[in-house]
């Protein structure tokens, strides 16, 4: 729905326009489409649902995010994210190492703590919550979108919470409409200067580690090479669930990223490819094609030995356009 959009408001102005990213300017939020899932209805958690529970509703509807309400006091607090999970495993596992538990009690623990209310679990994690009212346009969203936040809850004058726009939702719309910025779209990856430093981790570490940088960098997914360097997997924080699905699965905390893709793929088999990468000779049409086509957040960028020199995330994407714009 969304990446028709741009001709239904200027089919004529762009003529004119040198401007490559100004269709986000023109595109007003009242006009992106209303999320699909839970009957129209943006999936609100209330703080005093307990991690399980929250945790479940998340997974039911195959999202990563939903904002947090406060019934006393009455207001949004925040985000429960999958990063929430993850710093909530993290925290329960560190401290039973420390301990020198045993398995079966840490198994316990992660059961008890489970049910604690899910503000426990958010705010290990980041729950910044964002927001605008709906008189805006797109590019206020890239641009919030760009500034440290991976989501932005829209009000109505009422204010009531009526739309959830996301990264991903925003690259879609701008890959369905890569047609208008041609000259972006055919710029590579060199030229763009686009990606970051990547931090990868060996397919023999442990998936505890893993875990737990995730937690203390507040990175969202990591890549994992074997033992020639060149990237095999991508771990990342949604694939929590892996060991939070069964009481049974906490085992795999002592275990090796290897070993743990075995199980998550023997689950998770709608998993494609886990690891999709590019060349910095690619195109940035190229990197739009794989991140939506593959419904992804991040592509890895790999030199000639297929080892992983970059990451380019959807933040990375959108600045580009940000960029454009000014």
């Amino acid at each position: 729905k969304n990446k028709n959009l741009f001709a239904h408001y200027y089919k004529n102005k762009m003529a004119n326009n040198n401007n490559e990213a100004s269709f986000l300017s023109e595109i007003p939020v009242t006009n992106f489409s209303k999320p699909e899932l839970n009957n129209g209805e943006v999936l609100v958690i209330k703080t005093t649902e307990s991690i399980r529970e929250s945790m479940k509703k998340l997974l039911e509807l195959n999202i990563l995010s939903a904002p947090l309400y406060d019934d006393e006091e009455e207001e949004y607090v925040g985000m429960v994210d999958m990063i929430s999970f993850v710093c909530f495993l993290s925290v329960i596992f560190e401290s039973a190492q420390v301990l020198q538990e045993s398995l079966s009690n840490l198994v316990n623990d992660i059961d008890h703590f489970s049910n604690e209310d899910v503000k426990t679990a958010a705010d290990l994690g980041d729950k910044k919550f964002t927001f605008v009212d709906n008189n805006g346009n797109l590019m206020d969203i890239v641009k919030l979108l760009t500034e440290g936040s991976r989501r932005v809850c829209v009000f109505s004058e009422e204010n009531k919470l009526e739309n959830i726009i996301t990264q991903s939702n925003v690259v879609n719309l701008i890959f369905g409409n890569q047609s208008r910025f041609p000259n972006l779209a055919s710029k590579t990856i060199k030229e763009l200067n686009l990606g970051n430093q990547v931090v990868g981790a060996s397919i023999e570490a442990n998936i505890s580690d893993i875990f737990s940088t995730l937690k203390k960098k507040s990175y969202y997914a990591m890549p994992i090479v074997g033992a020639n360097g060149a990237i095999v997997a991508n771990i990342s924080a949604k694939d929590i669930k892996t060991i939070l699905r069964s009481p049974d699965n906490i085992r795999l905390l002592y275990g090796t990223v290897s070993e743990f893709l075995v199980e998550m793929h023997r689950n998770d088999v709608e998993e494609k490819n886990p690891a999709i990468s590019v060349k910095e000779t690619d195109t940035l049409s190229t990197v739009l094609e794989k991140l939506c086509a593959n419904k992804i957040h991040r592509v890895y960028v790999i030199d000639d030995n297929l080892a992983p020199t970059k990451i380019i995330t959807l933040t990375d994407v959108l600045k580009c356009f940000v960029q454009s714009s000014e």
